[in-house]
């Protein structure tokens, strides 16, 4: 029996309702041939004893049939226990569980069917055997006094089995029905199952396909991320060696503009060392000419005569010029003399000397304000609209032009041969100005080339401030770049991870609750946010300190 389990178990065929059906008949018609030998078994007890049976063949008749009826009996309460146990355990809805019990009892039902034939044949002796032989009439009686007391326990034990063959009959139909109830729901039920699995499996292959697309939609974005973040940082390293280029530049104007400086102050102190020389020549060229009318003054008193020179032969053949230096020797007047001219022709260039200093003061200032105003620190907004430049000739279109003061941009401006105009002195020109010499004029530059380094030093600046301007755009887009990409391949991977089912999880998984995936969900959430916090700190410090050290090495030197 236990083999025979074992096999209905492992055997991958179910049973057909067919199959089980004819069992239940089967079993029925057992049951009524049990009862139908029970009943002949009685009649016999109630007859007569045969006289002319032998003893050993009714004993042995009798021995076979109570050891047929026995194991009939022992078969059917086995039967309704194997039925009570099925009963019992309707509950677990285990079609696996119920072939197997339905095996057994269809094994059961074979034992009893060998069983009830074996009974016959029993029967079927005892009525063959001869009733004539007189040898046996005594012993018969003798056995059939000794048999009183076994017979009445016989029918006992008939009786007892008979009520409890009822019962289990009983059990048995009811078992029956309740087998018949369930086999009818487990069909329905499973059709339903199967159209419930179908439309599930259904709906999640649609799920899985518009995930899939997602996640294909979300790598073509990443992809498209990662070719612009390269973008980036190649820009970046661009953008970080024209500002190693123009700190090289604006270092290379600084010792320009220093050694511009200093070449001024030894002009101004040349300067000062003319016009000193020019004062102390005047002094004494007005001492000389005074000295020089007071000796004349002597020589010819008021009302002598002038003396008069003997003419030679050729006096006509004497020129202008030699005529003219003759008057010019000749005249008295002290304010018509040559050092009174060269005097006054001095001090007129002491003058124009005198206002051209005013002017380089004023210039100089100028520049000086100009320098400051350029080298004082200026805040750095943190996003600046960007201004759209409407000149055409522009390097760029979202460049905004250099904050700088209109007298000093100068290379766009030099590009485009603006002209300048000084605005330091008044429309006329000057009493030095109008003296100077046109090739003086032509030859002298309009100004001077520490403008110039002025002006490309502030063009630099500006730019310098416009590069970390963007440089920090820059750094702040590839930063959100490289968020996001985070969070889309921890999503991607969280999916991969969600669609790759081990082969012991395939069959199914649609039936599992879905705790875990919350849970899941939750935690990638929280390490992703805790993740942000993080890289949010570490870029705030980063950029801190970004910017300690632009600011300790683009630091101007201070005016002089």
């Amino acid at each position: 029996m236990d083999s025979s389990d074992a096999e209905s178990c492992g055997s991958p065929e179910g049973l057909s309702m067919e199959e089980f059906t004819r069992l239940q008949d089967e079993l029925m018609a057992l049951r009524l041939y049990h009862e139908e030998l029970l009943g002949e078994r009685r009649w016999l007890e109630r007859a007569p004893p045969a006289p002319a049976a032998p003893w050993a063949a009714a004993a042995a008749a009798t021995a076979s049939l109570s050891s047929q009826v026995k194991v009939g009996t022992e078969a059917l309460s086995s039967l309704g226990n194997r039925g009570m146990a099925t009963f019992a355990k309707r509950t677990d809805n285990s079609e696996l569980e119920l072939k197997t019990r339905i095996r057994a009892l269809q094994e059961e039902a074979e034992e009893f069917r060998s069983v009830a034939a074996n009974a016959r044949s029993a029967a079927a002796a005892v009525a063959a055997a001869p009733s004539s032989e007189a040898a046996g009439v005594e012993a018969s009686d003798e056995l059939h006094d000794s048999d009183d007391e076994d017979t009445v326990l016989l029918k006992q034990k008939i009786k007892a089995q008979k009520s409890e063959l009822d019962r289990l009959t009983e059990i048995f139909q009811r078992q029956q029905e309740q087998m018949l109830k369930l086999q009818d729901q487990i069909s329905g039920k499973e059709e339903e199952r199967q159209k419930l699995l179908r439309r599930e499996v259904q709906a999640k292959l649609k799920d899985r396909e518009t995930q899939v697309e997602g996640m294909l939609r979300q790598l073509r974005s990443a992809e498209e991320e990662s070719r612009q973040s390269q973008d980036l940082r190649n820009q970046l390293r661009d953008f970080a060696e024209q500002a190693i280029n123009r700190n090289n530049v604006l270092a290379e104007m600084r010792s320009v503009f220093h050694q511009q400086a200093a070449n001024d102050a030894l002009e101004q102190e040349r300067l000062f060392m003319v016009l000193e020389d020019l004062a102390a020549r005047a002094d004494a060229d007005v001492s000389e000419s005074r000295l020089s009318g007071r000796a004349e003054g002597a020589a010819h008193p008021p009302g002598a005569p002038v003396a008069r020179t003997p003419q030679r032969p050729d006096a006509g053949a004497v020129t202008a010029a030699e005529q003219a230096t003759v008057e010019a020797q000749c005249d008295l007047d002290p304010s018509n003399s040559l050092a009174a001219v060269h005097s006054r022709l001095l001090l007129q260039q002491i003058d124009d000397l005198r206002i051209e200093k005013g002017l380089l003061e004023k210039r100089s200032t100028r520049e000086l304000q100009d320098l400051e105003a350029l080298v004082k620190p200026r805040p750095k907004p943190r996003s600046k609209p960007k201004e759209k430049v409407s000149l055409p000739d522009w390097p760029g279109e979202e460049d905004p032009l250099p904050a700088v003061p209109v007298a000093v941009q100068s290379e766009w401006f030099a590009a485009q041969q603006v002209e300048f105009h000084n605005i330091g002195s008044d429309d006329e020109p000057l009493d030095w100005e109008r003296n100077l010499s046109p090739e003086s004029v032509h030859g002298q530059e309009e100004y001077p080339v520490g403008l110039h380094y002025v002006q490309q030093v502030a063009e630099l600046e500006a730019k310098s401030d416009e590069l970390k301007l963007r440089l920090e755009e820059l750094h702040e887009a590839e930063s959100a770049l490289r968020r996001e990409s985070q969070e889309k391949n921890d999503l991607i991977a969280l999916l991969l991870r969600k669609t790759k089912l081990p082969e012991k999880e395939k069959e199914g998984w649609w039936s599992r609750g879905s705790r875990n995936e919350e849970l899941e969900l939750q935690r990638v959430i929280e390490e992703t946010t805790e993740d942000n916090i993080r890289l949010r700190n570490d870029i705030k410090i980063m950029s801190d300190q970004l910017r300690k050290v632009l600011a300790g090495e683009e630091a101007p030197p201070k005016s002089r």
